[in-house]
């Protein structure tokens, strides 16, 4: 019986995940002072912006999910210089590929004492108008102020930049926050590089 411990508590976290998933995202536009009210009324009743890569929340929306309100602040691309400065070892991009570095923030949103979770390599990945996803480059060294897996509590505030390579072409790009066992997503459209 002992040699199955390990199964059923994998079972049992796995069934408590799914129960306490949320798996619709919550979209708060941006807004400004002339927009502010017809913003919040768009978001309820057109809940499904932000669930899906072609409805993606719009550049600057804050978009709650799984206790965490994520927010796409900034973008710049290229940065395989910067990407090369950092460390002679990093890898450079494919021949017809850049780095693009995106810059979010994530707010728990869970009480004071309770933690919320954000862990790049599995949660979040990009995707362009090749419909291609591409992970975070977790392998690049040397360049400051990266998010890595991060646990913070309540009311905290995390806040770093992802690093993905994609076609130097690809347009529309769109973050995608995917929770471990695939429950909860949502797409956040990202902003041009200094828009």
């Amino acid at each position: 019986m002992t040699k199955y411990l390990p199964y059923i508590a994998i079972a049992i976290l796995i069934l408590a995940a799914l129960a306490c998933s949320e798996s619709t995202p919550q979209v708060k536009p941006p807004s400004d002072d002339s927009t502010a009210a017809p913003a919040a009324v768009e978001a309820t009743e057109t809940p499904s912006i932000g669930s899906s890569r072609n409805n993606p929340a719009p550049p600057g929306s804050e978009v709650t999910i799984d206790n965490m309100t994520f927010v796409v602040l900034d973008s710049t691309r290229p940065v395989d210089a910067l990407v090369a400065e950092g460390n002679m070892f990093n890898p450079e991009p494919e021949a017809g590929n850049e780095y693009v570095m995106i810059t979010i923030s994530v707010t728990c949103e869970k009480a004071e004492d309770e933690t919320c979770t954000i862990g790049p390599m599995w949660d979040m990945a990009l995707v362009g108008s090749a419909g291609v996803t591409h992970d975070v480059e977790w392998a690049i060294a040397g360049v400051d102020g990266q998010l890595e897996q991060t646990e913070f509590y309540g009311g905290a505030t995390a806040s770093g930049s992802l690093i993905f390579e994609v076609g130097q072409g690809e347009t529309d790009l769109v973050l995608r926050y995917q929770s471990l066992l695939g429950t909860s997503k949502a797409f956040l459209a990202v902003p041009e590089p200094g828009g």
